[in-house]
Order: C-alpha cells, then sequence, then structure tokens
C-alpha cells in the first residue's frame, strides 16, 4: 500500500509540474490546432480546410448579460495567465505583387510592423521567440504563408485557472448572473398596478 501511495504522488507531480503543448499551424490552405498533453497524450482539437468564402448575412447574436459577463471573466482569466505562457512563433511567408516596387513597399511596411510589435509580444509572454522569414518575389505575383504557433504551459496553470473560472462561474450563478431574460417574480413585482 506504501508503494502506492508513493507511485500516486510521483505521477501527481509529474502532471502538476508538467507543461502542455498547444500547436497552432495556419497556411492558405487548411488551419489545424493540436494538443499535447505529457508527451504522449496528443489531441486535434480542430482542424479546418479553407476555402473560397460565399458572402452570406449571418444573423446578428444579441448580447446578452450571460455572455457578456462570461466574456469578462474569459478576458480576466486570460489577462492573468498570460505572462506564463511560452511561446514560439514561425512565419514563413513567400509573395510577390504584380509590380516590383509595389513588392518592395509591402516588404518595408510588414518589416516595420513586425519590428514595432516584437517589443510588446516580448513583454506580454514570459518567454516569447519567433522566427520570422519574409520571402519577397519580384518576378512574378505569388502569395504563400505559413503560420506555426507553439504555446506551452504548466498543468499547474491550468488547473488553477480551472480552479478560479468555476468559482467564480458558481458564484455569480447564484446571485443571479449567468442567465438569460428575467425571472417572473421580477416581473410581477413591477407591474403589480
Amino acid at each position: 500500500m506504501k508503494y502506492f501511495l508513493l507511485i500516486l504522488v510521483f505521477i501527481i507531480i509529474v502532471i502538476i509540474f508538467s507543461k502542455t503543448y498547444i500547436e497552432i499551424y495556419f497556411d492558405l490552405k487548411k488551419l489545424n490546432v493540436k494538443l499535447n498533453f505529457l508527451y504522449v497524450i496528443k489531441i486535434k482539437l480542430f482542424e479546418k480546410n479553407i476555402k473560397e468564402k460565399t458572402k452570406s448575412k449571418s444573423p446578428k447574436k444579441e448580447k446578452t448579460k450571460g455572455n457578456i459577463e462570461i466574456l469578462e471573466l474569459v478576458r480576466t482569466l486570460l489577462s492573468n495567465i498570460l505572462h506564463r505562457l511560452d511561446v514560439d512563433l514561425d512565419i514563413d511567408f513567400l509573395y510577390g505583387a504584380k509590380e516590383p516596387h509595389i513588392t518592395a513597399l509591402l516588404y518595408g511596411t510588414i518589416n516595420s510592423f513586425l519590428g514595432s510589435i516584437y517589443p510588446i509580444l516580448r513583454n506580454a509572454f514570459k518567454n516569447y521567440n519567433q522566427k520570422i522569414n519574409i520571402k519577397p518575389v519580384f518576378d512574378k505575383e505569388i502569395y504563400d504563408l505559413k503560420i506555426d504557433i507553439l504555446i506551452k504551459i504548466q498543468n499547474l496553470y491550468l488547473i488553477w485557472i480551472l480552479i478560479i473560472f468555476l468559482s467564480k462561474y458558481i458564484k455569480n450563478k447564484g446571485k443571479g448572473g449567468f442567465r438569460y431574460g428575467t425571472s417572473n417574480r421580477s416581473i410581477n413585482e413591477n407591474y403589480n398596478g
């Protein structure tokens, strides 16, 4: 029984202090999101082939109090956990415009934008590494973009986020938050003429 408890404690410690990897891969044809847990368990969360979209109007969703409260809670949790993430960004961009001078202007614009956003990203995350390859082609029109983002977070922080989210969700649900519409009681109190 002692060995079983020791093994169980060891497994729990390994799970808590290991990292979970989220890999996001995007190119002009597809989008993949994968989750790697304990270097062994690999889960494909999302995969979508990107096609030309036809313009169709989707009905607007109404903003309800419950949706806004949940979004505010998620925003708060993300702002607390953002500086604990390790992020590796890898971008390959091959492009060429019809005219060579447009290609050159676009190259300068992209480089100045990436140079100005780098310090912001560097300060936002715990560790931020980027590898960006911008390859202009001056003699033909071509566009190819590949983005690979690897996000690493310790499982301890994931558990912490889950506990905070559930506690705030339950607390707000008890106060009347995260509900849709009004109760009949409040309608009767307001219209007892």
